[in-house]
């Protein structure tokens, strides 16, 4: 662990799961073994990151990524082992589609999933996205377009 981190409650590091400096790591996330993680990344609450991961960018609440630190999905196991209600596994859901498949910008992303929804957790996740990011926001796994060149990168916040 580097120096002027901070790791909520309920965190998991695995063995060999390393944190360069000022990194914050959300309540019960897991750090699957032998991750790495630059430093200034934060990693949302009970966020799954991959075994062998490479961190490089942010990670949002409730979402699992890959070894390349892209979002592949939501943290379904988690949510209902931390008995999250099914309003707050649906609209985290419902947010990961809209942030990661619809080929949204990441504005009118927020904007769409702070209308529709109403539970704590979505709120959450929506302040997560809100604050300042140093490097920026993982993107996901999956071209919702399918063509390799984008003019637009999705992880990059354009507020």
């Amino acid at each position: 662990v580097g120096h002027n981190c901070v790791l909520e409650d309920d965190v998991i590091m695995i063995s060999g799961s390393l944190l360069g400096g000022h990194v914050h790591i959300g309540r019960a996330a897991v750090l699957s073994g032998n991750c790495a993680v630059h430093q200034f990344v934060r990693i949302g609450e009970l966020a799954m990151i991959s075994g062998l991961g490479k961190i490089v960018q942010d990670i949002p609440p409730f979402f699992m990524t890959n070894m390349v630190g892209e979002i592949v999905g939501v943290n379904r196991v988690g949510l209902l082992r931390r008995s999250f209600s099914s309003q707050d596994r649906e609209e985290i859901k419902n947010a990961f589609k809209v942030f990661y498949r619809s080929g949204l910008s990441q504005s009118q992303a927020m904007k769409r999933v702070a209308e529709v929804s109403t539970s704590d957790a979505a709120k959450r996740l929506l302040a997560f996205f809100n604050e300042k990011s140093k490097r920026g926001i993982s993107g996901s796994a999956y071209s919702v377009t399918g063509k390799e060149d984008s003019n637009e990168d999705p992880r990059k916040h354009d507020a």
